[in-house]
C-alpha cells in the first residue's frame, strides 16, 4: 500500500513516521514545517506546554526534550513557553531522522483513479502519481478569514496575521487595529505592541 501525505507539518510528519514504522509506503509532499516557518510571526510562542508540544513518534527518543538535550539546550519544562523558532527547528530535526525523504513538490491536483481504486496526484502538468490513499495535512493557512466588510480593501491596509512572518516590520511606529479575540489576535497584538505599533 502506498499513502500520499500532502503537507509536511507536525501532523503529516507524525503520520508518515507511524505508517513507515508499520511497513506502509508513505510519501510526504511539501516543505517541512512550511506553515510554521513562513506564516507564523517571529517571536511567537506555542500556547501548548512543552510536554504537550512534541510531535507524536512511533518510538521513543524523538520528543521536544530529546531534541533540546541533543542541542545542549536547557529542556523546556512546566509552564515555560516554547519559542516558535525552537519548534520549527525541532520539526526539521524530527523530519531528518524519521521522514528523511520528504518531497518538496507541490501537489496541484488530486482525483479518483479511473480504475475505481486509489487516487491520481498531479505534480505539475504532466507528472502523475498513482497511490492507494491520500491524507491531506495541509494546515490552516488555506482557511484564513477576513471579515467580508474588509476583504475588498487594499492588501496594504488589511491583512491576515499569516501574511506577516515578521510583525515588527508591519508595526514600526504605525497605528494598527487587530480585529478578533482568539489566540492569533492576542499574540499578534502583543507582538505588534512590542514592535512599536500604537
Amino acid at each position: 500500500m502506498t499513502v500520499a501525505i500532502v503537507g509536511a507539518g507536525p501532523y503529516g510528519l507524525s503520520l508518515a513516521a507511524h505508517l513507515r514504522q508499520l511497513g506502509v509506503i508513505a510519501r510526504v509532499f511539501g516543505e517541512p514545517m512550511e506553515t510554521w516557518r513562513r506564516h507564523m510571526p517571529a517571536g511567537m510562542i506555542l500556547k501548548s506546554r512543552p510536554g504537550a508540544s512534541s510531535i507524536a513518534a512511533p518510538r521513543p527518543g524523538f520528543t521536544l526534550a530529546a531534541f533540546q538535550r541533543g542541542r545542549g539546550e536547557t529542556v523546556s519544562t512546566g509552564e515555560q513557553p516554547v519559542p516558535l523558532a525552537t519548534f520549527v527547528d525541532y520539526g526539521h530535526w524530527f523530519a531528518d531522522r524519521l521522514v528523511p525523504e520528504v518531497e518538496p513538490e507541490r501537489i496541484t491536483g488530486i482525483e479518483p483513479a479511473g480504475t475505481g481504486t486509489g487516487f491520481v496526484l498531479y505534480r505539475g502538468e504532466a507528472d502523475e502519481l498513482h497511490v492507494d490513499a491520500v491524507v491531506l495535512a495541509t494546515g490552516l493557512t488555506a482557511h484564513r478569514y477576513v471579515p467580508p466588510a474588509l476583504a475588498g480593501l487594499d492588501r496594504t491596509l488589511v491583512s491576515h496575521p499569516a501574511d506577516h512572518p515578521d510583525l515588527a516590520a508591519l508595526a514600526a511606529d504605525r497605528d494598527v487595529v487587530v480585529i478578533g479575540s482568539g489566540q492569533s489576535a492576542l499574540e499578534s497584538a502583543a507582538l505588534l505592541h512590542e514592535g512599536g505599533a500604537k
